[in-house]
């Protein structure tokens, strides 16, 4: 499905929904501003009074309910291509999170102070995953939204591993510089996010002694 099929879609004035309604992308010239990732493309919309963030399925994720629950529509955006054929795309909508992403925390930090706080932060953060029955699955900075507050809060969980998937191969297996190097589809368990955890919090408090960490990396 191509990204401009689905941008236009979305910039229309009268976009075609299955279930949603009132939804308002917002615009730059007329235009929905937008993302793209690596089986999606992302828009900031309004729904409901509320800042939401949409997201726009290019490829189809077998496990996206299990995963999502509610805030998963399948076969919810109506998209017609150039020559006129139409294909209905799953969607997710879900609040949107005040804040910056790790990666552009981590440029922003004036000194080892700045590192160390962020350090904590994703290190509470990181307790919370490791207690829970659910993994991340593709756990790296531009996938962590830190809050004015310095609470981490991770987003994109499209490579999740929740209960109901046990005994099922996994579908997509993480960006390569924060997987172990022997991870394939088979590995899918609650321990995704372990080898990710250690390699950010190390990186993360030698950083908070030595910044040139920061500027190398």
């Amino acid at each position: 499905m191509p990204i401009i099929d689905i941008v236009d879609a979305v910039s229309a004035p009268y976009t075609v929904w299955r279930t949603l309604r009132g939804i308002e992308p917002l615009c730059h010239n007329g235009r929905a501003t937008f993302i793209t990732g690596n089986a999606a493309v992302t828009f900031t919309v309004m729904h409901e009074g509320r800042k939401k963030i949409l997201k726009c399925y290019t490829r189809s994720n077998p496990y996206l309910r299990e995963i999502y629950g509610s805030k998963y529509y399948p076969n919810e955006l109506c998209v017609i291509s150039l020559t006129g054929s139409q294909m209905w795309i799953d969607c997710l909508l879900y609040d949107y999170i005040e804040g910056i992403s790790l990666d552009e925390a981590i440029c922003a930090a004036r000194d080892c102070h700045d590192i160390a706080l962020l350090a904590r932060a994703f290190d509470t953060m990181a307790c919370h995953i490791l207690a829970d029955s659910t993994s991340h699955g593709d756990l790296k900075p531009e996938n962590i939204i830190v809050t004015p507050s310095l609470e981490m809060i991770p987003i994109d969980y499209d490579s999740a591993f929740t209960p109901s998937l046990a005994g099922k191969p996994a579908t997509e297996v993480g960006t390569a510089g924060y997987q172990h190097p022997a991870r394939d589809t088979r590995f899918f368990d609650k321990h995704l996010d372990d080898y990710s955890i250690a390699i950010i919090s190390t990186l993360l408090h030698i950083a908070a002694t030595d910044f040139s960490i920061v500027e190398r990396f």
